[in-house]
Parts: C-alpha cells; structure tokens; sequence
C-alpha cells in the first residue's frame, strides 16, 4: 500500500521491523562499495538515530543529507504529529552523525528531481543558517547555490537558489516551510515557478 508522508513511511518501517534499530535507506541514492550494515549502536546512551555521511554527485558536498540512516524503532514509533515536528524529521530526535560514508546521492534523473532535492536541502539550510548559525552550514548553503556538475545541473542551482528565497521570505512562518515535507505542495510550488 502507498504511504503518504515520510514520517508514515517510516512509522510503517518501524512497525516491520523486529530490531530495536532499523536501516533506512533512500530511492535517490545508491550505496557506496565500501559500505556494510554492521553499526553497533550504543544500547547505553539515549536513544537516538545514527546518521551516516553520503557523497552529492552534484556538488561533491560529503555529509549526512542522503546518507543511509540508522533509526531509533522506539523513537520512530512515538514520534509526535507532523505539525510537532521540526523542519527535519530526523534532526526533531537525537542524533549521532558517523563520518562514513554510506552511499552516493544520485538526485539529478530529470529536471523535477533534481530540483526538488536541492530545495527541500536549502530550505532547512537557510533556515538553520539563520536560527543556528555554524560554519558548515554556511559552506554547505555556498555550495549548494553556486556549484554543480553533470546532468540537470542547471536545476540543481536553481532549487537551491529557490529553496533560499522560500525560506528567507517565510522565516518566521514554521506552517509554511514545513510544507516543504509534501510531495504533492512541492509539484505545486516547481509549476508555479516553472509551468
């Protein structure tokens, strides 16, 4: 059966799962040849979900967006409603960030695609830039609107670049970035902006 949303695709997983963690793992990306799904997660501290770092294709940016995932089945299961959560739904949980590289994010198919993932990206990286600002985040952002190779990258500039005017124009209105999680608001806004 379709699930709509990505907290209920999870919650669905969740729910399959008969391990206290499951892996997740993303259509956009493929795994990387050194990768293997042998993470001891530490039973003695909080829980929490394990993100691993995944290489852009696009950009050659090298951190945790598009990276496999290791969740928290627990933590997924009693996950607040959708209006609760925060612009990321892994980041609304604790997070441990693992420097290794699990899989490639090959985003770019088509224009829409690749659009898309840059937006949503550059949405939460603008906004995180201007409510936590770091360093990395910055770099990324920079990244992410001025480089890009390879097929459709001329939509990948373009969803990030969009994806900062989004959220520089909504950046105190949480309602209207967190329509950003939906596929169907994300068609809309691409074809506002596009036709």
């Amino acid at each position: 059966d379709l699930v709509e949303g990505m907290e209920n695709a999870l919650k669905a997983a969740a729910t399959a799962s008969s391990t206290p963690w499951f892996y997740a793992m993303f259509a956009k990306t493929r795994l990387h040849e050194s990768w293997q799904f042998d993470h001891p997660p530490d039973y003695w501290q909080e829980p929490k979900h394990y993100i691993f770092y995944a290489q852009n294709l696009s950009n050659d940016l090298v951190y945790g967006e598009m990276g496999v995932i290791m969740y928290h089945k627990q933590l997924v299961l009693e996950s607040p409603d959708f209006d609760q959560l925060g612009l990321d739904f892994t980041m609304s949980f604790p997070v441990s960030v693992v420097p290794k590289i699990s899989a490639y994010g090959d985003f770019a198919t088509d224009p829409y695609r690749a659009w898309r993932t840059a937006f949503r990206e550059c949405v939460k990286l603008s906004h995180w830039s201007q409510t936590k600002p770091c360093v990395g985040t910055e770099y990324r952002l920079h990244v992410w609107t001025t480089h890009a190779h390879g097929e459709h990258a001329d939509w990948v500039l373009k969803g990030a670049r969009d994806g900062v005017n989004y959220s520089n124009a909504n950046a105190h209105n949480e309602p209207a970035l967190k329509k950003t999680f939906r596929w169907d608001w994300l068609q809309r806004y691409h074809r506002s902006l596009y036709g």
